[in-house]
């Protein structure tokens, strides 16, 4: 059943050759299902492209929001977009309190087989410490060729292009906005694992939270305005 889909990755194919096996038992016919796929557009905050924006202008980086929150997910994004990335992967993440604890080295080998800077950061840790979480996640990094670095003592905006850097950032916002702030020409900012979700969890119940506001305010940090 041939069809094009602007959806990313091979684990997608899956996806939508899934959803038409359903709508040809339904008896939908091919091209209304074809056309169903081209117009197709995929739930807030999965593969969501937030940075270029068509009222951008000219740009030279781009920031995504994805929900990937495990290992395997981890794998397909970063499959996925890499190949077509000019420059860096920088890669922001984290891992929720009170859940599967035996992920997260698991998620830091994923991230640190395709990501170039790599900055750890709190996502729903309850009643865990952040620090305690990043560890975890740190102790999957095992590529020797990521230089960890304490963000207080480097300046961000000079990290070298050609090294690979590990972060640990604890506060959220401040981490989106060191990754926007070192994104250079042809760089990628992948942020995954609130995508959607409207709060955060610190151990007292939620807070509000906006992934997309969180970006934006990195944008004015970088620009003066969200768009440049």
């Amino acid at each position: 059943f041939p069809f094009k889909t602007s959806l990313i990755g091979e684990f997608n194919k899956y996806n939508v050759l899934a959803a038409i096996a359903v709508c040809r038992n339904l008896g939908t016919d091919d091209k209304t299902i074809r056309e169903a796929i081209l117009t197709f557009k995929p739930p807030i905050g999965r593969e969501e492209i937030v940075y270029p924006s068509a009222s951008s202008g000219q740009v030279n980086f781009t920031v995504m929001v994805d929900f990937a929150h495990t290992a395997n997910a981890f794998e397909e994004i970063l499959s996925s977009i890499k190949p077509n990335i000019k420059s860096r992967l920088i890669h922001v993440f984290g891992s929720a309190g009170e859940r599967d604890a035996s992920k997260r080295p698991l998620m830091g080998k994923a991230s640190a087989k395709y990501s170039d800077i790599i900055i750890l950061t709190a996502e729903d840790p309850r009643s865990e410490s952040v620090e305690k979480i990043m560890k975890e996640i740190e102790s999957g990094i095992t590529n020797s060729k990521f230089e960890i670095r304490n963000p207080k003592q480097i300046q961000i905006s000079k990290i070298q292009n050609k090294k690979k850097y590990f972060l640990k950032i604890p506060n959220r916002q401040e981490a989106i906005t060191a990754a926007v702030g070192m994104a250079r020409r042809g760089d990628f900012v992948l942020i995954t694992g609130k995508s959607h979700e409207k709060s955060m969890n610190y151990g007292k119940g939620e807070e509000s939270w906006d992934e997309f506001e969180a970006i934006k305010k990195a944008l004015v940090s970088r620009w003066g305005r969200s768009t440049p």
